[in-house]
C-alpha cells in the first residue's frame, strides 16, 4: 500500500482476516493496525521504502525496497535469488550505478521490513 492511500482511501475495505498489508511507511506495524482499525491478529508489514530509495538513488523509486520486502512471502527461494533475478532481467538496461542501487534497495528492503 502507498502511504499516500492510508488516508485518501479504505485499502483494508474487503480484507480478511487472513490478508497481509505491506505498507511504504516509516511507522509501525501496531500504529497502522490502530490507524486502519484492523484486529490485532491482522498481518501488518511495514517498510519504509521511500527512505532507502531517497538514500540508495535520491529519488523516490519505492518499487525495488517493496520487492525485497515481498521475498518474506516466499520462504523457499533466498533473497539473493530475487536480486539475481532482477539484474538478470536489468543488467544490460541499467548504468552500473543505478543497477548497483537497485541491488542494495532489494536487500534493504528485505533486511528493514518490520512484521507486526
Amino acid at each position: 500500500i502507498d502511504p499516500t492511500l492510508i488516508d485518501a482511501v479504505k485499502p483494508t475495505v474487503g480484507g480478511k482476516d487472513s490478508t497481509v498489508y505491506l505498507i511504504n511507511s516509516p511507522d509501525s506495524p501496531a500504529n497502522l493496525k490502530k490507524k486502519l482499525g484492523l484486529k490485532d491478529s491482522v498481518k501488518v508489514m511495514t517498510v519504509d521504502a521511500t527512505k532507502i530509495t531517497l538514500e540508495e538513488f535520491g529519488q523516490n523509486r519505492p518499487n525495488t525496497p517493496i520487492l525485497g520486502a515481498l521475498a518474506h512471502f516466499f520462504k523457499d527461494v533466498p533473497l539473493e535469488a530475487f536480486i539475481d533475478h532482477f539484474t538478470h532481467k536489468m543488467g544490460g538496461k541499467l548504468p552500473e550505478k543505478v543497477l548497483k542501487a537497485n541491488q542494495e534497495s532489494i536487500r534493504r528492503g528485505y533486511e528493514e521490513v518490520q512484521q507486526g
